[in-house]
């Protein structure tokens, strides 16, 4: 992600100096935290829209206060690792997860491809396949199209 944010605003990493030693810049290291940030938060509000369709208000409000406000987890967003974004992926995979109806075609396609981005993100993520595919057995029992969308995209 620090990568591909430099190479957006145009700017460089490093810098050498006259002994070819790297020199970290000062480049605008601020709006990584500001778009990890936004991103965690966008998922949030994706999450508790879901979660107050399926299971109520209530609790909605408390899921979604509980991860706002929870210090773990708001330490990773205000890091430059990587955690802060894996988190975020992983509940906007939640979220497309619930989505999920047997008629739509778009969701499971989504949801792989979300679950590729959670296992380019870091490599133990190639095993968060398995609970949403029993998931989806048990929600959808004998009708496989579902299933099958999501680990073709996967």
């Amino acid at each position: 992600m620090v990568g591909t944010y430099y190479h957006l605003i145009d700017e460089e990493i490093f810098k050498k100096n006259l002994n070819d030693k790297k020199i970290i810049l000062k480049n605008y290291k601020l709006g990584i935290l500001l778009i990890q940030i936004f991103l965690y938060y966008s998922s949030l509000i994706l999450l508790s829209k879901i979660l107050k369709k399926k299971f109520g208000t209530k609790f909605s409000y408390i899921v979604t206060l509980l991860l706002a406000i929870e210090p773990t987890i708001i330490q990773w967003q205000s890091a430059f690792w990587s955690e802060g974004v894996f988190i975020s992926i992983m509940i906007i995979s939640i979220y497309f997860l619930l989505k999920i109806e047997f008629n739509n075609n778009l969701n499971p396609i989504i949801l792989g491809f979300i679950l590729t981005l959670l296992f380019l993100q870091k490599a133990y993520a190639f095993f968060y396949i398995i609970p949403f595919v029993a998931y989806l057995i048990i929600k959808f029992k004998k009708k496989l199209k579902p299933l099958f969308l999501l680990l073709i995209s996967y």
